[in-house]
């Protein structure tokens, strides 16, 4: 089942089956989008599970966009900083000003933006393997065992797939770096992305 197919499914037959296909498919992108904006795991969970009663709610009537991925995304960021502003006491409150969704420094804001977006193409562009292994890696925390007995893969496989997965985003992100003349993304891509 494609994801335009279960959204189909959704929409006409209220098909729990296609929504649960959705649920498990995306939750894990939406989940980072979620967290890079709050920096919290219970109000990330909190936003991505609003992401979808709504769309479950306004199944009936969903418009089916081109871009699902897009659409989530857009769609989970603007729920993170709508919760953000209304939980101004929360731990988000220590992230440093451009992080904040209150605008006070808005180019830095989507600089930030536009690195994580890419970090998410070049992401979910990598092999599957590749990137189920470095997402238990690097956002999982997971040590080269866990992944290897989880996997039932050897350690070494577990290295090699990571190192080509760091290797790969690595390029793509130096890549993307460079393609912006201005030099304006150089300090927090390899903030973000590099430290690993």
């Amino acid at each position: 089942m494609t994801i335009s197919e279960a959204l189909n499914f959704i929409k006409s037959e209220s098909s729990e089956r296609a929504f649960r296909f959705i649920f498990d498919t995306q939750y894990e992108r939406m989940f980072r989008t979620a967290f890079f904006y709050t920096k919290d795991d219970e109000m990330a969970r909190e936003v991505v599970l609003d992401v979808f009663a709504s769309i479950w709610n306004r199944r009936q009537t969903l418009i089916i966009p081109k871009d699902f991925g897009a659409y989530c995304f857009i769609a989970v960021k603007n729920m993170a900083l709508n919760l953000i502003k209304k939980n101004p006491l929360s731990a988000h409150e220590e992230l440093p000003q451009n992080m904040m969704a209150d605008g006070s420094n808005p180019e830095q804001q989507i600089i930030d933006e536009e690195i994580f977006e890419h970090y998410e193409k070049v992401l979910y562009g990598l092999p599957d393997r590749c990137r189920e292994i470095f997402i238990m890696a690097r956002e999982d925390g997971m040590s080269y065992a866990e992944i290897a007995e989880k996997l039932n893969i050897s350690t070494k496989t577990v290295d090699a797939q990571l190192q080509k997965a760091t290797k790969l985003i690595r390029s793509q992100m130096e890549d993307f770096v460079r393609g912006n003349a201005d030099g304006s993304h150089s300090v927090n891509a390899f903030c973000l992305f590099f430290a690993f």
